[in-house]
């Protein structure tokens, strides 16, 4: 929604600036490229364990997410250099950030679990409400 709303933004200041010359019989230069308006879906993601260095980000994303997340074992995802999600493995709850889209990154998440041989318990409601208010 927010990378439709940035190109419809990018499109029509460059057609203004396109009719704007066209008055002045001037030319323009190309327009930006599109690299610039891309969001999260640029970075790579990395699904790994969360070391002891990671429970200051875990604790600040399930404070975000308004959820509580423990385990001895917790997966999390890195996007950019960020955490942006984390899944406990042994009872799946799962904590994400609320202000960027990490469906992708939760199913790998959940994915990941799976191939170490841990099968979630129950998935924790606000992923799915998240997931179904996606646009």
């Amino acid at each position: 929604m927010a990378t439709t709303q940035l190109t419809s933004i990018s499109s029509n200041t460059h057609r203004d600036q396109l009719l704007d010359a066209a008055r002045r019989g001037r030319s323009l230069p190309p327009p930006p490229r599109p690299q610039a308006l891309v969001l999260d879906g640029a970075h790579a993601v990395t699904i790994r364990y969360a070391g002891a260095a990671d429970a200051v980000a875990v604790s600040g994303l399930a404070e975000l997410d308004g959820a509580a997340i423990a385990g001895p074992e917790i997966l999390v995802a890195e996007v950019g250099g960020a955490i942006v999600a984390a899944l406990a493995v042994t009872s799946g709850v799962v904590v994400a950030d609320p202000f960027r889209r990490t469906c992708a990154a939760v199913d790998l998440m959940r994915m990941r679990a799976e191939q170490l041989g841990h099968a979630p318990r129950h998935r924790h409601l606000p992923g799915f409400l998240r997931r179904a208010l996606t646009v």
